[in-house]
């Protein structure tokens, strides 16, 4: 069994596998310097450390459902957008967000339950019917 295998394109690599499984037992490196594309019927990505993503233009779209499940999480973009047919985030702690300026669009009813006290400031409130 060799130890060590290096494989080097100047050109496009393409291989075409029924199957194909990785097991790494040091760190993992992927760059690409133009677009990557990852897609499959069913894919799983399980990390046990730490995630770090930073991109310059965000976006998750999901014909099912979409859960995310972590103890912390951090994520940095300039834009971020998600699209979903039905989105729901349940939390069990504290919720805080901060933006400069911000829209909420509902086409249909918006309500908002409180299991305690309800506050909002604001230098002047308009409502309009």
């Amino acid at each position: 069994m060799q130890e060590e295998i290096d494989v080097w394109g100047g050109g496009d690599v393409k291989g075409s596998f029924g199957a194909a499984t990785a097991n790494l037992r040091g760190d993992a490196l992927l760059t690409a310097a133009g677009d990557l594309s990852v897609s499959g019927e069913g894919s799983t990505v399980s990390l046990s450390g730490k995630l770090d993503a930073t991109a310059e233009d965000a976006r998750l779209r999901t014909l099912g459902g979409a859960t995310l499940s972590a103890s912390s999480v951090s994520a940095a973009a300039n834009t971020a957008s998600v699209h979903a047919t039905d989105a729901s985030l349940s939390l069990s702690g504290q919720l805080e967000a901060f933006m400069n300026d911000g829209d909420v669009l509902a086409m249909g009813d918006i309500a908002v339950r409180s299991g305690g006290e309800l506050k909002m400031r604001s230098q002047a409130v308009k409502l309009e019917s």
